[in-house]
């Protein structure tokens, strides 16, 4: 599951890392998303796995829980959900096996829904420079080098993704974590 904020305004912002994510483990899997009927989330899947992209706002991320409550058993504590966190540099992404929000609202949202059953798998967009600002720095659009560096990471993070399937989660914790550009 990859977090971000659904439309064309939000498309390039630092917030949506974890649409990136997806959207590039999709083409790595030849995968087209589509939007069940009614359904607030985008879904795309194979035999081996299955990528949703919430259509609510991130700090909603957890409402597709409410739609889809099938969801829930089929994931067991095999859902990674993916998401921006200020408190690595970009270019870094780190996965824990153990549910935890690093204060990110979108995480908060599916906490609150599915309780632990989810692993995070965080992508570092840095902080701001200016103190405060937060915001704005989220919804920001990354420069050009900063986005080269996050497009690095997200492409490295996609190609250990696609080998889920057949590693496992625990053994792509250390391949993912070594992931620093």
């Amino acid at each position: 599951m990859g977090l971000g904020n659904p439309g064309s305004k939000y498309a390039n912002t630092r917030h949506n890392v974890g649409y990136w994510v997806l959207d590039a483990l999709a083409g790595i899997l030849d995968l087209r998303f589509k939007q069940p009927f009614l359904k607030p989330f985008l879904i795309a899947q194979n035999q081996f796995l299955i990528l949703i992209k919430p259509l609510t706002f991130m700090n909603n991320s957890g409402d597709v829980f409410l739609s889809q409550p099938d969801l829930i058993p089929q994931m067991q504590s095999q859902l990674i959900v993916i998401a921006d966190n200020m408190d690595l540099e970009p270019g870094r992404a780190k996965l824990k096996l153990k549910a935890g929000t690093a204060g990110q609202n979108g995480f908060k949202s599916v906490l609150e829904r599915i309780g632990e059953l989810y692993c995070p798998l965080y992508i570092g967009i840095g902080k701001p420079e200016v103190k405060g600002g937060f915001v704005d720095y989220v919804l920001g659009v990354p420069q050009a080098q900063e986005r080269l560096v996050l497009d690095s990471c997200v492409n490295l993070v996609s190609q250990e993704l696609s080998r889920y399937p057949e590693v496992g989660l625990e053994a792509l914790v250390p391949r993912i974590n070594a992931i620093k550009k």
